[in-house]
């Protein structure tokens, strides 16, 4: 609600979490559209950011993960 307040990385941060849940949501209704090499990178990138903040990285290492995701 007041996320003016919030810091840019806390900000990064659910934007990150925001681009896993769509991933995730790409990959439970498209996969069978999908192919093999496409429904690869979409997981790898999707574990790519959850790696990132899970090792609480800083915006200049989360923010090109969340771009390969996009």
């Amino acid at each position: 609600m007041f996320s003016f307040f919030y810091s840019e990385r806390k900000k990064l941060r659910q934007s990150a979490a925001t681009w896993i849940e769509v991933a995730e949501r790409v990959h439970r209704f498209r996969r069978d559209l999908l192919s093999p090499a496409q429904n690869q990178r979409l997981l790898a990138a999707s574990g790519e950011v959850r790696l990132r903040l899970k090792e609480n990285a800083g915006a200049n290492r989360l923010k090109p993960a969340i771009e390969s995701l996009e």
